[in-house]
Formats: C-alpha cells, sequence, structure tokens
C-alpha cells in the first residue's frame, strides 16, 4: 500500500504545473475552475548555438616592468553550442619604454633587455559553464557568461637590441621580430547587448620558450639554453554575432 502511494506521488510530480483559477458567477456561486498554464523554466535570452562571432578588442600586456604594450585584437569564433566553440584571434601592437627603463639606463648605466610584444596569432577552444543575469538599479535585467579558453599559437617578439654597447669583438644584430610557439589559458565574460552584440573582456596568461642567443648582442652568437617567458593580457570588446 504505502509503495503504490510513493507511486502515485511520483507520477503526480511528473505532470505539468498547473494552477486552478477560480471566478465569480454575478449571483456569487463559483465558476468551474479552469487550468492555467504557468512557465516555470523560460529559454535563454540570448543564444549562440550555431553562431559566428565577430569581435574587437583593447589589448594591455599587464607584467612588463619596463616597457608598456598596446595592442588591438581581432576576434572570429564559431559557437558550436551553448558551452562549447572555436576561437581565432589576431594581435597587433606598439611598445613604449616606462620611465623605471629611463632612470636606469641614464642615471645608471644599466641597460636591460626587454621582450617587446609586437603580435599574438591564436587558435583556441572556449568553454561556458556559467550562464546567469542580475539586476540592476534601475530594474533592467542584464545577463551575461563566464567562459574559459585554451588554446596556442606564435607570439613575435620584437627585438631591439638597444641593450647592446659597440664593441669591437662582435657586430650586433638588426632588430628584428622573432616568433615563438606559444600555450595560453583564460577566463572572460560576455555581457549580452540585445539579441546580436556583448560587451566582452578577457584575462589571459601566455607562455613561450625563446632561445638565449635570439636576444644576445653578439650576432654569431650560438647559445642553446632556453628560457620560459610569461605574457599576461587584459582585453576588453565588443562582438556582433551572426
Amino acid at each position: 500500500m504505502i509503495r503504490h502511494l510513493f507511486l502515485f506521488i511520483f507520477s503526480i510530480s511528473l505532470l505539468p504545473p498547473f494552477v486552478f483559477s477560480q471566478e465569480t458567477e454575478s449571483d456569487g456561486n463559483l465558476k468551474r475552475e479552469e487550468p492555467v498554464d504557468i512557465q516555470v523554466i523560460r529559454p535563454r535570452f540570448f543564444s549562440k548555438i550555431h553562431r559566428l562571432e565577430f569581435g574587437a578588442q583593447g589589448v594591455l600586456v599587464a607584467n612588463q616592468p619596463f616597457v608598456y604594450t598596446y595592442m588591438a585584437a581581432g576576434i572570429a569564433a564559431y559557437h558550436l553550442n551553448e558551452y562549447i566553440g572555436f576561437e581565432a584571434n589576431f594581435e597587433y601592437g606598439i611598445s613604449s619604454d616606462k620611465e623605471e627603463k629611463n632612470i636606469l639606463t641614464s642615471d645608471f648605466d644599466i641597460k636591460t633587455e626587454l621582450d617587446r610584444i609586437q603580435s599574438m596569432a591564436l587558435m583556441g577552444l572556449t568553454l561556458t559553464p556559467i550562464y546567469g543575469k542580475y539586476q540592476l538599479g534601475g530594474g533592467r535585467l542584464l545577463y551575461f557568461d563566464t567562459f574559459f579558453t585554451v588554446g596556442g599559437g606564435l607570439t613575435g617578439v620584437d627585438y631591439h637590441y638597444d641593450h647592446c654597447t659597440v664593441s669591437s669583438t662582435y657586430s650586433a644584430p638588426d632588430p628584428r621580430v622573432v616568433q615563438y610557439p606559444t600555450i595560453y589559458a583564460g577566463l572572460g565574460q560576455r555581457y549580452f547587448v540585445g539579441t546580436n552584440g556583448s560587451i566582452r573582456y578577457d584575462i589571459r596568461t601566455h607562455f613561450f620558450s625563446k632561445n638565449a642567443a635570439d636576444g644576445s648582442c653578439d650576432a654569431n652568437a650560438t647559445d642553446a639554453s632556453t628560457s620560459v617567458s610569461q605574457v599576461v593580457t587584459m582585453q576588453v570588446g565588443y562582438s556582433y554575432y551572426f
């Protein structure tokens, strides 16, 4: 008997949610109760399924002690569904020396070797496990999602060789850009604007291994040692979905 009661309760719980509205006749009697369907779970306000994303971002390299690096980035992505997508990024920028570097050179005659990041060409996977909303002060709802990125590509380092001194024993290399294989991982959020756009920001960390000979002042250097460099970027911009 108890088992049958549990089965009945369970079957009732699987039925769609209804409420019964009661209306009053003109003579004071109640009308027949009528079911009213209430939609409890709503679809997403913004859908990315099978949509292309094209965007632009401004990029700041945040972990360089002696140089400022500002870049512009273009994004092209395809979203398989709400949770998985693929994207390509190309970033290009310029660098300028910080005052700390100028002080070291002018006051202490210390010349520092710098990794001036000129470009990044990256491809990766985006994973979006979190979708939500919160209410602004005026009562408006703001929809957003949180995503992770991982991938790889190439980082172009611009060597100026301005840390080299004139020497009769070797000749300094001419300025050049060297490309290094790179892996990266990141975290970001999209804040949706209408049904076709989003404000997007990313924080990413990149790692690449470079040869010591590439930054050497001797053009004929054969130093085979390597070192790992880290580049942390902060990126913000706008994306449009087709």
